[in-house]
This record gives structure tokens, C-alpha cells and sequence, in this order.
């Protein structure tokens, strides 16, 4: 998929609620450098957002399958991190 990102390893913490219509709190390690994940390494996906669209009939495959896509093809317009941006706005490149 030309992403940085195609065919890495890359450590996840998933953190499920008892209350199953709560989404999973995901995140990698902090300091993880790109666009839709905060500095803190939790990853920005607007459908493992309580408030957004979280659908809790959601299944594990499908979450995984989310965080890669959002890797991926990053979101320009809801940037998690300011050094992430402005380097894919400078460089047009993933970050």
C-alpha cells in the first residue's frame, strides 16, 4: 500500500470496558510518531470514539482492521500531533 507502515509489528494496548457499550481504550507506545496518534500514543479513530459513531456490536478483527486503515491513510483534517502535521504538510508524506 506504499504506507510506512505496511508489514509492521507494532505493540497495542486494548483496554475493554465491563460496560460493553464503551469502546476499547487503544493506544501504542508513547512517543509513536504519526498523524492520528496523540503523543500519549492513543490512537484518534472517530469509530472507537464513545461520542462519534462507536458501534458496540464492533468485533476485534474489526477494531484492528480500523487502527490499520486509519495508519494508513491518515486524516489531515483532525491531527493528534503538531510535529506529525506539520511534517506531512511540508513533505506530503505519512507521518
Amino acid at each position: 500500500s506504499n504506507s510506512p507502515w505496511e508489514g509492521a509489528m507494532i505493540p497495542t494496548m486494548m483496554a475493554f470496558s465491563s460496560e460493553t457499550w464503551r469502546p476499547p481504550k487503544c493506544s501504542f507506545p508513547g512517543g509513536f510518531f504519526h498523524l492520528n496518534v496523540y503523543p500519549s500514543g492513543t490512537i484518534d479513530v472517530p469509530t472507537l470514539n464513545e461520542e462519534n459513531s462507536w458501534d458496540p456490536t464492533m468485533t476485534l478483527p474489526e477494531i484492528l482492521f480500523t487502527i490499520q486503515q486509519r495508519l494508513c491513510h491518515p486524516s489531515i483534517n483532525s491531527p493528534s500531533q503538531a510535529g506529525a502535521y506539520k511534517f506531512r504538510v511540508d513533505n506530503g508524506k505519512e507521518a
